[in-house]
């Protein structure tokens, strides 16, 4: 949780509270003239505002839990991609020196073909044909 928001909770537990406070007072205040019933109406609008402060700063707290746990989650599976690329190169410099080990990696489909592809006058070397629609 940031400093920042830490603050604007504290901030709009605060003034809920003591516009709360000054709302049953003014409450008291609105019976007796048209000057209370204003401030009644001010203090009502001022407690609104304040909780829908608390409710901003509420949401930006479960969103950023949010954003840490997701952020986790991609730090993992960029962990399992590295292990399984350094895998994919430990298992192309063991086939190096074992070529007996081809049929498994071709039934796995993990053996890439070096077999040029015929060039499309289309495309760019280097570049994917894409599929006609």
């Amino acid at each position: 949780m940031s400093i920042s928001t830490i603050i604007l909770l504290v901030v709009a537990i605060l003034a809920l509270g003591l516009w709360g406070f000054y709302l049953v007072r003014l409450a008291s205040l609105a019976s007796d003239a048209k000057v209370g019933r204003e401030a009644y109406i001010l203090a009502v609008l001022l407690f609104l505002g304040a909780g829908l402060a608390g409710g901003c700063a509420l949401m930006q707290v479960w969103w950023v839990q949010e954003v840490r746990v997701t952020q986790g989650g991609v730090a993992k599976v960029n962990t399992i991609k590295m292990r399984v690329q350094s895998l994919l190169g430990e298992i192309g410099e063991y086939r190096k020196t074992h070529p007996n080990i081809d049929p498994i990696l071709q039934s796995m489909n993990l053996l890439g073909t070096n077999a040029p592809h015929p060039a499309n006058a289309t495309t760019a070397p280097g570049a994917f044909p894409m599929p006609n629609r």
